[in-house]
């Protein structure tokens, strides 16, 4: 009588397999196989340290944001003129609404200014959101085009 090596099921003499578990009778043992090695997980990029600012800007961040919108740069201009970074913004604000205002006096003229004007208005509410996102991030970044015009002495 012979027993399966395997799961010990009782056998026939000269079976070659396991009526129950299929295990090859007589046959070499196989060698166990080398553990797989696990593929090397690669870490996660560490996340960039958030940017300190200085305190000159984080402090002003939120005036600097009112220079965009539209006569609300009076109050920058009146309690935070001296800061340089408001001031940055401050004439951005001021070259921006000299824009606006030139591009609703270009409207007053028939078809061709109205054109003029809308392209303006458009170019302006791009320029407006560019400068509020860049002021609230603490970044002194010119608008496109009309950021290199100064109204303001350094």
């Amino acid at each position: 009588m012979a027993f399966c090596p395997k799961c010990g099921n009782q056998l026939p003499e000269g079976a070659m397999f396991c009526s129950k578990c299929g295990n090859q009778l007589g046959a070499p043992q196989q060698q166990p196989q080398q553990p797989v090695q696990p593929a090397p997980v690669k870490a996660a990029p560490a996340p960039k340290p958030k940017r300190e600012l200085p305190p000159e800007v984080a402090d002003n961040r939120w005036m600097a944001v009112l220079c965009y919108l539209g006569t609300m740069i009076f109050f920058p201009c009146i309690l935070k003129k001296d800061v340089s970074f408001v001031r940055f913004h401050i004439n951005q604000g001021i070259v921006l609404l000299l824009l606006m205002i030139a591009a609703a006096i270009v409207c007053i003229i028939p078809f061709l200014g109205w054109l003029c004007a809308a392209v303006v208005y458009v170019f302006s509410i791009v320029c407006i959101i560019m400068g509020i996102i860049n002021a609230a991030r603490g970044v002194e970044k010119e608008l496109p085009i009309i950021g290199k015009i100064k109204v303001l002495k350094d």
